[in-house]
């Protein structure tokens, strides 16, 4: 689930079928779905997200701001069945 400054509804994309790969891609794998070319996180002290919720290998929530402020950030919450 992300929520998002522009409405207060959250946003889903479920996946279907076991959950558990698509936690793994998500966690463990993160460069083949994330441009890391583009958007990488380099060694420069910029926190791009604060996990607030970690129970693997089910539900995995961020407070996910990427290339900006902790105040604008979304949240996102990953939820294997």
């Amino acid at each position: 689930m992300l929520s998002n400054e522009h409405s207060s509804q959250p946003l889903r994309d479920p996946c279907r079928g076991n959950g558990r790969p698509h936690f793994s891609l998500f966690t463990d794998r993160i460069g083949d779905w994330w441009p890391l070319g583009d958007y990488a996180v380099y060694d420069d002290g910029t926190i791009w997200a604060e996990v607030t919720e970690w129970h693997p290998p089910r539900v995995l929530r961020l407070s996910w701001h990427p290339g900006s402020t902790v105040e604008r950030a979304a949240d996102l919450r990953m939820r294997a069945h």
